[in-house]
Formats: structure tokens, C-alpha cells, sequence
């Protein structure tokens, strides 16, 4: 059973987004271009398991997971820059508060079936000195509490299935009211090479945005992804009330595709190399779009 569910998720991580680059099939460099960790050191399975960490509840693994848990928070450093691994850091009760919290996000990780490496990575993007990332939201189409602690910042390509995918699990995680206040989210262009597609539409949200409908195109691109065309853009800015005389004339507006090209500049300068690409308080979010790990992984943040 454990072997299935790892298998599973493995799959569906590694095909998880459009466009990654040629050079770098790793999921664990795809948004970054940040080198994965070496590997952790094996396990051994013949040494007593060490005394449980305060606060912290592994109940819920399986004794094989166990030791995994306990192989990385031994071998992860304190997020909190200090000398001592994570374990350390909780045992002698030091002045971090970010260690316990690290512990339990690779409780949970390991619990949903990704493998100690992957745990490793996914602790890194979130609490590494080495992998915050500052981006502009200025001019972004904003959905979510206006006052909320914690912000999302998507970059993503209208013709990519997996940014459709995406899209469909926020739409479901902002159905959640806690969601809704705690949580706030901009959506920045960022059309793949290889989708013809995808930046007509990007121009054709940026039009629609010009007159306050983003997200109403938005949500049209992604339900008709596969008929995506010049003369269904003029068919959808009819069904969600543009003024279509503007429209027409704001998809041509050299500050419409700017906008475009804004964003895809910084998300190439963040180094991301495929879609959906996603940041939630300025760290790569790299682990499942599911909703209910999306929901986790923001409820987390509001106890930080």
C-alpha cells in the first residue's frame, strides 16, 4: 500500500507542469533552477527509534516512515540559520519556533506519500536561506481577502493543461471562506514558447483586465483551453459585458502585451522554467495543487 501510494504521487509530481526545461527533468529544480540536494543517508533499520520530538505527533506513520521522519529532521539544518539540524534545534528547545513547524510540514509530506529525498527538497524551497524569492505584484489581478497574511503568486500559460489544472483546484480552495480571508492571490502571465496559443490569450486577458474582468476571461480561457482563438476571445469579452469596441482596440495597445512581457521578464528572472509556478510568501511552492494540500500547506502559514 505504501509502495502504490508513493508510485501515484511520484507520477502525478513529475507531471505537474508544461514547459520545464530540456536540461532539467527534476521536479525539485523545475521553478528555481536551484541543484537538488545529495541524497539523504540510508536508514537504519536495526537501530532503536529515537525518543519522540516534543510537539511534534508522528503517530500517524507507519514505523518505516517513522525512521524517515526522523533520518531527515536529523540531517535538514535549522531554518532559523543556527548550527543544528531541526531535531537538535527541538530537543534542546532553542529560540526557534520555525523548527517545530518544519518537523510537522514533513510529518504531513511523508504521511501523503513523498519520499524522504523529496521531503528534503520540499523543507529547502520552504525554509531555506537560499530560496525566498522577492516579486513585484504591482498592476496584478488580485482574488481573495484584501487584508489576508498570506499571498500566492502564480505564473502561468493559458494553453498549459496543467495550469488548467491548477486553476481548478484554486477555484475549489477559494471556495473555503477561511480561505477566501486568510489568503489572496495574483495571477502573472507567463505564455510558454512552445503554446501558440498561449500569449493571444495572455493579450486577451490583459485587455479584458484593462476594463476590471480579468478573472471572468480568466476562467473562459481555461474552460474552452482547446478552442482558444481570436474569434473566441471576441465571444467571450461579449458574455462577461466587455465594452468590445475598447477590447478590440486594447488588444492592440502596446501597453496590454507589455504587461505580458513584464511578468514573463521577472518569472525568467526567478528562474522558472515551467508552468504553473507558484510562490506562496515568496517561496516556491513545489509540492502537490491539490486543493486539500494547498489548504494544508496556507493553514500552515497562518500559524507561523
Amino acid at each position: 500500500m505504501g509502495y502504490l501510494r508513493f508510485a501515484v504521487l511520484s507520477l502525478v509530481v513529475v507531471l505537474s507542469a508544461c514547459g520545464h526545461s530540456r536540461d532539467s527533468d527534476d521536479p525539485a529544480v523545475r521553478s528555481t533552477g536551484s541543484a537538488p540536494a545529495a541524497p539523504l543517508p540510508p536508514v537504519n533499520d536495526d537501530s532503536p527509534m529515537p525518543a519522540a520530538l516534543a510537539g511534534v505527533d508522528i503517530s500517524g506513520l507507519a514505523n518505516d516512515e517513522k525512521r524517515e521522519f526522523f533520518r531527515i529532521v536529523a540531517a535538514v539544518n535549522s531554518p532559523c540559520g543556527e548550527a543544528v539540524s531541526i531535531e537538535r534545534c527541538i530537543r534542546e528547545n532553542t529560540p526557534c519556533p520555525t523548527c517545530r513547524h518544519a518537523a510537522k510540514y514533513a510529518v504531513r509530506l511523508l504521511s501523503e506519500g513523498y519520499p524522504a529525498d523529496r521531503v528534503r527538497d520540499l523543507l529547502r524551497f520552504r525554509y531555506g536561506s537560499d530560496t525566498a524569492v522577492t516579486l513585484s505584484t504591482e498592476g496584478c489581478a488580485w482574488r481573495g481577502g484584501a487584508m489576508a497574511r498570506v499571498s500566492i503568486i502564480e505564473f502561468a500559460d493559458f494553453e498549459c493543461g496543467h495550469c488548467k489544472a491548477a486553476h481548478e483546484s484554486f477555484d475549489t480552495l477559494f471556495e473555503d471562506a477561511t480561505i477566501q480571508s486568510s489568503a489572496r492571490m495574483c495571477y502573472r502571465f507567463f505564455p510558454l514558447e512552445g503554446h501558440p496559443n498561449a500569449r493571444p490569450a495572455a493579450i486577451a486577458a490583459s485587455a479584458a483586465m484593462n476594463q476590471g474582468k480579468f478573472w471572468p476571461m480568466h476562467d473562459l480561457l481555461y474552460e474552452h483551453q482547446d478552442e482558444l482563438s481570436p474569434a473566441a476571445y471576441l465571444t467571450f469579452a461579449g458574455r462577461i459585458g466587455l465594452d468590445q469596441a475598447r477590447f478590440v482596440a486594447d488588444l492592440q495597445l502596446p501597453a496590454t502585451e507589455a504587461r505580458i512581457q513584464r511578468d514573463r521578464t521577472e518569472g525568467e528572472g526567478a528562474h522558472i522554467e515551467g508552468t504553473p509556478a507558484i510562490f506562496v510568501n515568496g517561496r516556491p511552492y513545489e509540492a502537490s495543487n491539490d486543493p486539500d494540500s494547498l489548504r494544508a500547506y496556507i493553514l500552515e502559514e497562518l500559524v507561523r
